[in-house]
């Protein structure tokens, strides 16, 4: 229905920001360390690498509970078999369209079909698609906070 995968997302939510604005602290205090922030010329460089690297590392953090969102919410519901010629057809389906009921379920359907490194699957594109957002993000707070 509507609402499924809300609590996943909500899951979600936390350890992400959690880990991004921790991960991003910690690596622009490495980048001090190092005095890549010394010159001010590598400041936006510095501000761009730290906020994708910190969207990365939320992006690990978090990715089980956004696989498990995505799937309660893109799954389709259970369909009842009918009497009619295309029953048996519908059975078949079903059986190949898993539909988990909750989060949990659905954890231990991907975990005991694809191992714990299912919850994973697809991170790459996430990733791809993640660290460019983030840069961007906190780059271009850090350049108009900086105005």
């Amino acid at each position: 229905g509507l609402w499924r995968g809300t609590v996943p997302g909500l899951l979600l939510t936390v350890p992400y920001t959690a880990v991004q604005f921790v991960a991003l602290q910690q690596i622009r205090q490495a980048a001090a360390d190092y005095g890549l922030t010394a010159n001010p010329g590598t400041g936006p460089l510095v501000s761009l690498a730290s906020g994708a690297l910190a969207g990365a590392a939320a992006t690990v953090a978090s990715y089980p509970f956004d696989l498990l969102r995505t799937t309660l919410a893109a799954q389709g519901e259970p369909k009842q078999a009918g009497t009619q010629a295309g029953a048996s057809a519908a059975v078949v389906l079903q059986l190949a369209c898993r539909v988990y009921r909750n989060m949990w379920e659905a954890g231990r359907g991907i975990v005991s079909a694809r191992g714990p490194a299912g919850l994973y699957g697809g991170m790459g594109v996430t990733l791809v698609e993640i660290m460019p957002y983030a840069a961007l993000q906190f780059g271009l707070y850090d350049a108009f906070n900086a105005l």
